[in-house]
Formats: C-alpha cells, structure tokens, sequence
C-alpha cells in the first residue's frame, strides 16, 4: 500500500516562556516545532511500537554518550559564531597534568635564569659548539681539557715553531713546499736520471740541431710527424692509394669519369626522389600494388561516385558537404562524449525543434526554445534515483502516486 507523504510544521511557544516547551502528545506523530524562545526544534517522535507520541529536541543536551549542545565555561573558553577556542590564559597551573608540557609547547627565549634550578644544567644540557671563548673563564683551559691531536695549525701563532720543536729527521718531501727547492738548494752533479720524471724533458730542455738519424728509432715516425701538405705525387709509388686511403666523403662528383656509374655501381636502396629527375617516372616504372595510401598526396579530388567492397578507413577527419548522410548499419558506435544536434544555430529560438526522434514508436526528445525546455512525449521510467540539482516544480499531477514503502516499525 503507498504511503501518504505528509511535512508538517508548527510555531510554538512563540510568545509564552522556555520552560513551556513541549511535552508528551503536544506534537503529532512527525510534526515539528520551533520553539521561539530558548531557539530550539523539537519533533513528534513514535515511542516503540505504542501509539504514545513524545516530543523531542532535534539537538539535545550534550552527554558522555550523547552528541547535543554543550555549554563551555566562560573562565576557559570563548564562542564565537559556533566557534569554540581557549581564551588566552585559560589554562590554570592546577589544570596542566604532570609532564605534559613539553619543549614543543614552550615558546622560543621562554625560559630564563629564573626558571632553572642551582646545578640543573650538567654536560648533556649544552648543545653542540654552544660554549664559546665568551663563556669561559680566564686560564680555564689547561692540558686535561684538550683533547690529544686537538692543536692543529689555526692554534699556533706564527713563527711559534722553530728548530728545538723538530724531531730530528723528521722534515720529510711532504714538508717541503712546491718549488722551495731550487738551483741554489742543489748540490753540484746532485740531480741524474733516477731524479728526472719520465716524460719530463720536452722541446725547452732540448738545443736546436741536438737530434739527428741516429737518435731515431726504426719505425717511429708516423703521419703525426708529417707537416701537413708535405706528401705530394712525388713522395706516391704507383698503386699506393685504395679504399683505405680515401677520406670518406672525399669522391664527388668532379671525380667520376662520363657514364662511369652504372647499376653495377649502385647500392640496394641508394637511390631516393633527391636523385630522381622530375618526371622521369611514368607506369613502365611503376609496379603492380606499389601505390598504397601513403602515397597518395593529401587533399586529392576525385571526379564521380566512389565505392569501396572492403573496410574504409580515414585517418583524418571526415567531412560531408551533402544533404543527406545514410548509413545503411546494423550497429552505430561513436567515441564521442557529446552529440551536437543543430550544430551552427546561432541562439535558442534557432535550435527550436532540435532533439532526437525514434521511427516506429513516435517517441521524441524534443527541445522546446517557448519554454526553454526539454519536451518528452512519452513517459519516463527510472529504475534508480531522480537527482534534481536546483529549483523543481511540479504542476498538474493527475492521477499519480508516490509511493515510498511500506513504514516498519524501529
């Protein structure tokens, strides 16, 4: 049996006071109620399954258990537009559990003198590098404090070393500086070939007319030792130069005698359009099959009616200039989101009449430019739920039903 749908509502206690406020049976069964004074709802409400109705506050008071509205202590808090923050000294010390306020909750530069206790702060309170030289004492630092190795260079003033700090054989080549050893420094006859570093002599250490045959070996000079041009057809034997001799790329066309080049000549593949010379290919050149789609120049007229047995597949996009475009298919498929309908109307009252129509049944979608509207000539059947995002009417409801269930008890 359909249910009846019924929304009521009652403005009471507009006037008398909030302790007025309704009682059991002053509401009917779903009936609401705004009471004026204290601002509250209170709706009807079915006690189990009796026929009892009581009336209950939409939002009650707030429990351990229940979610409602809640006061808060003015002495802690303040409300603002059904905001509820901590009042600024709101806490008290006797409200703060031990332990919980950590270094998170302590605001930088809080803590001064006052705060610490005599002989609180040991080693692992001071943070790393956080004593300096203003925080020492005068003649505070003796050897026990420094740490084995710590006095490097930057501690030493300058000039602080000298003969009576050096362990006798201890200036090694690592204490010497790069070119503190000169001519002067040396020793006659001191410096032989164990001294030279291999690859050390080079053009400056050698006199001019120093080298001669005998100083080369067989088979050392190579083309790096050439200067360049100085190889002409005289230095050639005949037959000297082949394939290996020529520069990639050196042969051009200066260099092949008339007609030397035949097919012989030619590489597989070598030969593309830059070689060919404008219409030198007629049909004795092209094969059967050789022309496919790709090779096809774009935006070719065809002259006549066209007909394919086969699949047609367009690569770009497809444009019809006709009246009428027929498709003679059992199954239309199409990719796109949206379907235009009266593509290139220039306003509403242009896309009037545009909309879908079904052959057979007399079934339209029509868009109607009078009402701004969609128009359906048959009814609508909805097998889920009708989701309206804005304002609906609903007018002249003839003969109709709506029916929500059938009420069970909770």
């Amino acid at each position: 049996m359909a249910n009846i749908l019924q929304v009521k509502k009652n403005a009471w206690n507009a006037t008398s006071s909030s302790a007025n406020k309704p009682v059991a049976d002053a509401l009917a069964y779903g009936e609401l109620a705004w009471n004026n004074i204290d601002n509250t709802l209170y709706i009807g409400k079915q006690m189990n399954a009796t026929p009892l109705i009581n009336s209950y506050r939409v939002i009650p008071d707030a429990t351990d258990t229940i979610i409602g509205a809640a006061a808060f202590s003015s002495n802690n808090f303040i409300v603002n537009s059904g905001v509820a923050q901590i009042k600024d000294y709101g806490i008290a010390t006797e409200e703060l559990a031990l332990d919980a306020v950590t270094g998170a909750q302590i605001a930088d530069n809080a803590v001064n003198s006052e705060h610490y206790t005599d002989g609180s702060i040991d080693t692992a309170h001071y943070a790393a590098g956080s004593v300096d030289a203003t925080a020492l004492a005068a003649n505070s630092v003796d050897s026990s404090e420094l740490v084995d190795g710590s006095v490097d260079l930057s501690h030493m003033s300058a000039n602080s070393v000298d003969s009576n700090q050096y362990v006798d054989g201890s200036i090694d080549t690592a204490h010497y500086a790069a070119g503190s050893v000169d001519a002067a420094a040396l020793a006659a006859n001191s410096v032989d070939s164990s001294e030279l570093v291999n690859g050390s002599i080079d053009q400056g250490h050698i006199s001019t007319g120093a080298i001669v045959a005998t100083h080369i070996g067989s088979d050392i000079i190579d083309s790096q030792h050439y200067a360049a041009g100085s190889i002409d057809l005289e230095h050639m034997s005949a037959n000297s130069v082949d394939s290996a001799q020529y520069v990639d790329g050196s042969i051009d066309t200066a260099h092949y005698a008339a007609a030397s080049v035949d097919a012989t000549a030619l590489a597989a593949n070598s030969v593309d359009s830059s070689e060919l010379v404008n219409g030198s290919i007629d049909e004795d050149h092209i094969a059967n099959d050789a022309v496919t789609a790709n090779k096809i120049v774009d935006n070719i007229a065809l002259a006549g009616n066209c007909s394919s047995v086969g699949n047609w597949t367009v690569g770009g996009n497809l444009i019809v200039s006709g009246d009428t475009t027929t498709l003679n298919t059992a199954t239309l498929s199409v990719e796109d989101l949206n379907i235009t309908c009266a593509s290139g109307a220039a306003d509403s009252a242009a896309a009037d009449g545009a909309g879908l129509t079904v052959a057979g049944a007399g079934a339209t979608i029509i868009y109607d430019h009078t009402g701004l509207q969609w128009e359906m000539n048959k009814p609508l059947e909805l097998a889920s739920t009708l989701k309206v995002i804005g304002t609906s009417e609903i007018n002249s409801i003839v003969n109709s039903e709506l029916d929500f269930g059938t009420y069970t008890n909770p």
